[in-house]
């Protein structure tokens, strides 16, 4: 399980049974001389799982500004159809994704270019990630500048 993208936080874990973990000792020397997990991370996670288990109103929200998203980009080229809050939007060249990013920048959204060897070479995308944090009027506002300065990058 990773724990940047299932909770927000960094690093991550095999979850399994004792004879799988016995083997993973004996076989896999990268697992057995990794670094142990900070105990500030587990106390983090820890936290980060009551949130998960008893906040049902954040993926509630999540839920709403994901068909926000969807309502507001969904027709256009380059829009990738996912069931997280991590959304690709496709740009294909390198270039164009990185101009596309930074013309996002100039408008207050923040909005990271991916490119090769990340992804394969003619998939560079912008990664999108919505957050409980974030309002639909944000996520209205990113869709109107990606329209906006989708013409700057044809």
């Amino acid at each position: 399980m990773t724990f940047g993208k299932a909770f927000g936080l960094s690093g991550a874990a095999v979850l399994c049974d004792s004879q799988v973990g016995d083997y993973l000792t004996q076989f896999a020397r990268h697992h057995v001389y990794s670094t142990a997990m900070p105990p500030s991370l587990a106390h983090a996670l820890t936290c980060a799982a009551k949130k998960l288990r008893g906040e049902q109103w954040r993926r509630d929200k999540l839920a709403e500004l994901q068909a926000c998203y969807h309502e507001n980009l969904s027709d256009l080229d380059g829009y990738v159809e996912t069931q997280t809050a991590i959304k690709p939007f496709v740009i294909g060249d390198s270039a164009n994704a990185v101009k596309l990013s930074k013309l996002l920048a100039s408008d207050k959204c923040w909005v990271s270019a991916i490119r090769p060897p990340t992804v394969p070479v003619g998939t560079s995308r912008l990664r999108i990630t919505l957050t409980v944090n974030h309002t639909q009027q944000q996520i209205e506002h990113l869709a109107r500048s990606i329209r906006r300065n989708m013409e700057c990058v044809k």
